[in-house]
């Protein structure tokens, strides 16, 4: 493929955002069919840079969610949905996909979500783009990381603008990051695409076909079975024993993968001490616990030990969820009973002050219930929380 033929097509309509002009987006999905996995980009958006050259799974960083696979849109950037927003990440990073075929990993092929299981190594031909210069590590400034090359965008450079018409007030133009990666796309020679899943029907199709891997929606996966399984972890934590963990593999994982699974749980769990995972337990339910919201059926405070225990009771009781990978059904927990005293204490004494500090924001649990905190920000609250409870000389005053 000629790298830059594309970009000379597109060069009037790309309209490269410099100095503030407009990003027209007019050129994306002109393209209506990829026939060959070398047509195809894989993208994938994060805050972590990839040390060594390897992108790590979230089980890496989080001990009590087994999140094995790496995720990645082609040809576009993925768009924000109901479970995260990508639009403000420090790195995109781009790899050809012919490349990530070779690791024989791939498990599901789709424009808004391709994903692998374990580490991903970058390949040849990858791109690691920062979107500042202070986001580059030192040491990686000028040179390759891995088999990755470091590039040098700007994520902040204003690419929308505000039009008016009728119903108010409206915004166009795409987020800077996602200029940016579209125009990375279509300088490497690349046809740029919009992931969504709705127009993922006939464009991708042809290259499935052709490799022999099916879109499966991650919510269908075995995978995610595994992520939802969380109390076999949480027990395992808690007393010492894996058998749980060993059993939920069994139980839930195809045979080709049960013993890589196993060995990837004990090296995660020998990276981490009983004080750090209890740690990310608590910052993880955290989370959950503020983004549930009301949906727990308590009506109380949002720190009242009575509803955060209401809300972990409701997840200790088993549910099933069925896919198309997933054979029969499976019943499911989240919370493992014997955690849920341990939680109720944790979390009620972490959320024992009534309001938060945000950078310059102060964010009161009341700005949680009525959704007018980003779950981007509930995040670092609940990072925050874990970290001050678990600092703290002496224990925070528990809530009457």
């Amino acid at each position: 493929m000629n790298m830059y033929s594309i970009g000379d097509v597109y060069t009037d309509a790309i309209k490269i955002p410099v100095e503030g002009r407009r990003f027209d987006q007019s050129f994306i999905n002109q393209h209506d069919i990829y026939n060959d996995p070398s047509q195809l980009v894989a993208i994938h958006l994060t805050d972590t840079f990839p040390d060594s050259g390897v992108i790590k799974p979230t089980f890496t960083y989080i001990p009590n969610f087994f999140r094995d696979t790496v995720h990645f849109s082609l040809n576009g950037p993925v768009n924000a949905h109901d479970c995260g927003d990508w639009t403000k990440n420090r790195y995109a990073i781009l790899v050809p996909f012919d490349r990530l075929l070779e690791s024989n990993r791939v498990l599901s092929l789709g424009g808004d979500d391709t994903y692998l299981l374990g580490d991903v190594q970058l390949p040849e031909g990858s791109q690691i783009i920062a979107g500042s210069i202070v986001d580059i590590p030192k040491d990686a400034i000028g040179s390759k990381i891995g088999n990755a090359e470091i590039y040098l965008d700007n994520f902040n450079l204003p690419t929308q603008w505000k039009e008016y018409d009728r119903q108010g007030e409206v915004i166009k133009g795409l987020p800077p990051l996602q200029a940016a990666v579209y125009k990375n796309v279509v300088r490497q020679g690349y046809w740029p695409y919009q992931p969504l899943a709705s127009n993922d029907g006939d464009n991708m199709g042809t290259v499935r076909q052709k490799i022999g891997i099916d879109r499966i929606p991650h919510i269908f996966h075995w995978t995610h079975a595994l992520e939802l399984s969380t109390d076999a972890l949480m027990h395992f934590w808690l007393t010492g024993d894996p058998n749980l963990v060993i059993q939920t593999v069994d139980k839930i994982a195809p045979n080709e993968y049960k013993e890589y699974l196993v060995r990837r749980f004990n090296e995660v769990s020998r990276k981490f001490s009983p004080i750090d995972a209890e740690k990310s337990i608590i910052d993880f339910w955290l989370s959950a616990y503020f983004l549930a919201r009301g949906s727990h059926k308590l009506e109380a405070p949002i720190n009242d030990p009575r509803r955060i225990r209401k809300y972990l009771e409701d997840a200790t009781k088993p549910f099933e969820i069925e896919g198309e990978e997933l054979g029969s059904r499976r019943d499911i927990r989240q919370v493992h009973p014997e955690a849920v005293d341990f939680l109720t204490e944790r979390m009620t004494v972490a959320l024992s002050h009534g309001n938060l500090e945000l950078h310059e924001r102060t964010i009161s649990y009341n700005d949680i219930e009525m959704y007018a905190a980003s779950k981007s920000e509930i995040v670092q609250l609940s990072h925050k929380l874990t970290e001050r409870l678990y600092k703290a000389e002496q224990p925070l005053a528990m809530v009457a």
